[in-house]
């Protein structure tokens, strides 16, 4: 078979499409064919270069399709940082704002004052407070206890009825910034605080 034909089969043969036939037959050919042997060759390396140029354009691709995926997720990963810090910055001022608020919501107390007259003294007085005239612990935070506040070291005597007029906490004695527990009160309900005491002005902190 002439060069001619045997090279025009090269490519179908190094691409390894051709028959057995075929094959043993640019084989046998190429045994005895110098010519053909350096166009084989040729050939090879051409198919190499090709292979390594189509390499190289995919690995290229494949890294730009990288960066592009890279750059994407570092504007997702900035979007959602500068989003996290607007948030604790937004928080932080919330809880700046309203400290007042949440210490009060913590930590709840009811205030009250009574003055008592001489006219009064040694007499049970019941303490008004500012929702109205009785006692309500309408928290889960509150301590139940109330504080004694006063400044002249004197001594009050307290105690504590239901609406129905029946006592729950019994007669107490308390001393200047002296406290007892009012842990028998329940949450929500109302109860009537009543005092006894020499003329003065005094204090008294629920918590």
């Amino acid at each position: 078979m002439s060069c001619n034909i045997i090279q025009d089969i090269l490519p179908l043969y190094i691409d390894d499409v051709v028959s057995d036939d075929t094959k043993k037959m640019v084989e046998d050919h190429i045994k005895h064919c110098p010519n053909c042997q350096k166009e084989l060759e040729t050939l090879k390396k051409e198919v190499i270069l090709v292979t390594n140029e189509k390499i190289q354009a995919d690995d290229k691709k494949l890294l730009q399709n990288l960066q592009k995926k890279l750059k994407h997720q570092k504007i997702i990963i900035s979007f959602f940082t500068v989003i996290a810090v607007l948030s604790l910055l937004f928080i932080g001022t919330m809880v700046v704002e309203n400290v007042g608020f949440l210490y009060d919501f913590f930590y709840p107390r009811i205030d009250t004052q009574t003055k008592i007259e001489q006219s009064e003294a040694d007499q049970w007085q019941q303490l008004k407070f500012d929702t109205g005239d009785y006692l309500i612990f309408d928290s889960l935070f509150f301590k139940k206890e109330v504080v004694h506040v006063d400044n002249y070291e004197r001594t009050i005597l307290l105690r504590i009825k239901d609406t129905a007029g029946n006592i729950i906490i019994k007669t107490h004695k308390l001393d200047s910034a002296q406290s007892i527990s009012l842990k028998k009160l329940k949450r929500n309900q109302p109860y009537i605080v009543e005092i006894k005491g020499k003329k003065g002005e005094y204090f008294f902190n629920f918590i």
